[in-house]
């Protein structure tokens, strides 16, 4: 008996049997009813997530002039935060807070905040629909696991600071569901993105 497969055509969503080995490819499958080329392959969520995540490892990394001479922003997001800040007069800082994680044998071994924001005038940000606050900010495009591991000992060592936290994160339920379990409060990027990249000139992204 000859073990036949099947392929969806993209297309016309039509049911297409063949015979694995003598079609090498299944771009050589050509869909009968309208004639296209169907794939196999399915773009689901997860592969987005990963893709986005893949986008923000990879982006250039340097000093932005027009926010600070030495402060060294590994992303655009960071850079464009920054710029928020500077554009609601807030008073902050970058990597200027280290935690410490005593008494542990395996890395993470401390955390180093994005920002600290020790000045937010809310008079300064009455005609936009997102508040910034005095707190500590995070900027996370990617919730990987070393991210997650380094927050948990985080929010155990420092309960506190951990509390007046808030977590600029992707749009992804990974990161959600990891901010809603351990507690920390957390915003859109592109929810920011969508309010402050028109009023910023040198905002960075498409």
């Amino acid at each position: 008996m000859v073990n036949q497969t099947s392929i969806t055509c993209s297309k016309c969503k039509e049911k297409i049997a063949y015979i694995p080995g003598v079609y090498a490819m299944s771009c050589q499958i050509i869909c009968v009813k309208c004639g296209d080329k169907p794939s196999r392959r399915k773009k689901t969520k997860q592969s987005n997530i990963a893709t986005a995540a893949s986008n923000y490892a990879r982006v250039r990394g340097g000093i932005r002039k027009d926010i600070h001479p030495t402060y060294f922003f590994r992303s655009p997001w960071e850079a464009n935060v920054a710029r928020v800040f500077e554009l609601i007069e807030a008073t902050w800082e970058f990597e200027g807070t280290e935690f410490l994680f005593k008494d542990y044998n395996t890395s993470p071994y401390k955390y180093i905040m994005d920002f600290e924001v020790t000045k937010a005038l809310k008079s300064k940000q009455k005609d936009y629909p997102i508040k910034f606050e005095k707190a500590y900010y995070e900027v996370k495009g990617w919730m990987d696991p070393k991210s997650r591991n380094k927050m948990r000992r985080y929010k155990k060592n420092y309960p506190q600071q951990a509390a007046n936290t808030i977590m600029i994160i992707n749009r992804d339920k990974l990161a959600v569901k990891f901010c809603e379990k351990s507690g920390f409060r957390y915003m859109f990027y592109h929810d920011v993105e969508k309010i402050f990249k028109p009023l910023i000139p040198n905002w960075e992204g498409r």
